[in-house]
C-alpha cells in the first residue's frame, strides 16, 4: 500500500458523489461486523441467512458498485499497457490481504492467549484455513470486471457484458440442480468450492462447509461491478452533472425493475450472489448515487454535513482492515474472570441494557463505527489518501 498526496480533497462534485456513496457502504461494512452479539439483534441488522435481503446486504455490492465506477476513471486515464501491470498487482496486493486477514485471529491468539501452540497456529491456517473471504472476492472481481471494462470502451459493452455474466450464473444454477437451482446443500456454487479451493478452506459458519465469497459467486459479482463501471463512464459524459444523473436514475430504475422480474425465476440472496441480488443491488446504488450528483449540484453546502462519509470513502479499504483487525484484537484478549472477550466486555460494561438489549448491541457497533471518523477526517484534512 502507498499513500498518495493529491492536490485536492475536493476533485469535483462527481467524485465526491461517488466518495460518499463508498463512504455509506464502508459504514455499513463496519457497523455490522462490529454487531457485539448477533443472537440479540435485530434481524434487519444481520445478513439474511440464505433469501432475502437486509441492510448489510447492501454494504459489499454497493462497495463493488463503487469499485466499478471508479474503474471508469481510471480506465480512461491509462493506456492498456500500464493498466494491465496496475489490474495484476492490485489483485496479488488485495487478494495477500485477504489471507493475512483470516490467519489473524490463529496469530493473535498466538500471540495473546496461553496455550495456543504454533502446531495449532500451523493447523487454523494451512490444514483447513479459510482461502476465500471479502477481500479475495474483491481481488478476483476487479481483475476480471477490469479485464472487461478495459476492452469494452462502450457503455453499451459494458451492460451487455454485465447482462450476459447474469445469464450465466442464473443458467449455472438451474443446468446444475434443475429441480433445486438453489437449494442450500446441493447447488453449483457449493460444487465448485468443494473442488477449488476444497471443502476444509471455505467458510465453515453455515453449520455445514459454503463459502459466501466462492468462486462461481465471480461471475455475477462482476457484473455488479460492471454495471459500476456504466455509471461511472455516465460520470464521465458530456452532459451536465443532472442530466447525467438523470440517466443514471433511469437505468437504477430499470435495473431495479429487471431485478424484480428476475426474482420471480432466481432466489434473490447475497450468500450465492444471484442475478436479481445483483441487479437490485446495483439498481439501487444507482438511484442513490444519482440522488448524491444531483443533491451536490443543488444544494452544494450539503456535503459538509455528509462529510464523514466523504472521509471515510475516500479511504474505505484502509479502515474495514483497521477495524478488522482491532476487533479481531479485541475477540483474542480473554478478560478475567468470566472468560469472554474483551469486545464483549467493552459492551457489557458500557452500553449494553440502554433502552434495550436489542438496541444497545447495534448501538454499541455504531460507536464503534463513530470511532473511526476523526482518524478519517484527520486524513480527509493532510490529503492523505492510502491506494494499493
Amino acid at each position: 500500500m502507498k499513500q498518495a498526496i493529491s492536490g485536492t480533497g475536493n476533485s469535483g462534485k462527481r467524485n465526491i458523489a461517488l466518495d460518499m456513496l463508498r463512504g455509506i457502504t464502508i459504514t455499513i461494512m463496519i457497523i455490522v461486523n462490529a454487531i457485539p452479539d448477533f443472537e440479540v439483534t435485530p434481524a434487519i441488522m444481520l445478513h439474511a441467512p440464505w433469501e432475502g435481503i437486509t441492510i448489510p446486504d447492501l454494504a459489499f455490492p454497493g462497495f463493488v458498485f463503487c469499485m466499478g465506477a471508479s474503474a471508469a476513471f481510471t480506465i480512461e486515464r491509462r493506456a492498456k499497457g500500464l493498466l494491465a501491470g496496475k489490474i495484476l498487482k492490485r489483485t496479488i496486493m488485495l487478494f495477500a490481504l485477504g489471507l493475512l486477514l483470516n490467519s489473524m485471529s490463529a496469530v493473535f491468539a498466538l500471540l495473546l492467549t496461553d496455550g495456543y501452540t504454533l502446531s495449532r497456529l500451523y493447523g487454523d491456517v494451512f490444514t483447513h484455513g479459510r482461502i476465500l473471504g471479502v477481500l479475495q472476492r474483491l481481488a478476483l472481481i476487479y481483475m476480471f470486471g477490469m479485464g472487461i471494462a478495459m476492452f469494452l470502451r462502450s457503455k453499451a459493452g459494458v451492460l451487455t457484458a454485465a447482462v450476459c455474466l447474469l445469464l450465466l450464473s442464473s443458467a449455472g444454477f438451474h443446468i446444475y440442480s434443475p429441480e433445486a437451482p438453489f437449494d442450500k446443500l446441493h447447488n453449483i456454487s457449493l460444487a465448485v468450492d468443494y473442488v477449488i479451493p476444497g471443502a476444509d478452506h471455505i467458510y465453515q459458519g453455515y453449520g455445514f462447509p459454503f463459502e459466501p465469497e466462492g468462486l462461481y459467486g465471480i461471475f455475477a459479482s462482476a457484473a455488479s461491478m460492471l454495471l459500476g463501471v456504466w455509471a461511472g463512464r455516465i460520470l464521465q459524459s458530456g452532459g451536465s452533472e443532472c442530466s447525467n444523473a438523470g440517466v443514471i436514475l433511469a437505468g437504477g430504475i430499470a435495473t431495479v425493475l429487471l431485478g424484480l422480474l428476475w426474482s420471480c425465476f432466481d432466489l434473490i440472496g447475497k450468500p450465492l450472489w444471484t442475478a436479481p441480488f445483483a441487479l437490485l443491488n446495483a439498481g439501487g446504488d444507482m438511484v442513490v448515487l444519482a440522488f448524491l450528483v444531483w443533491l451536490m449540484r443543488q444544494v452544494p453546502s450539503v456535503q459538509y454535513f455528509m462529510r464523514p462519509f466523504h472521509a471515510l470513502g475516500r479511504n474505505p479499504l484502509f479502515f474495514y482492515l483497521a477495524s478488522e483487525t482491532a476487533l479481531i484484537i479485541l475477540w483474542t484478549i480473554v478478560m478475567p474472570p468470566d472468560g469472554i472477550n474483551a469486545y464483549s466486555w467493552l459492551w457489557e460494561n458500557t452500553t449494553k441494557g440502554i433502552i434495550s438489549v436489542p438496541f444497545s448491541s447495534v448501538l454499541h457497533a455504531i460507536l464503534w463505527c463513530l470511532m473511526w471518523w476523526p482518524v478519517a477526517e484527520f486524513m480527509y484534512r493532510k490529503n492523505i489518501v492510502i491506494r494499493l
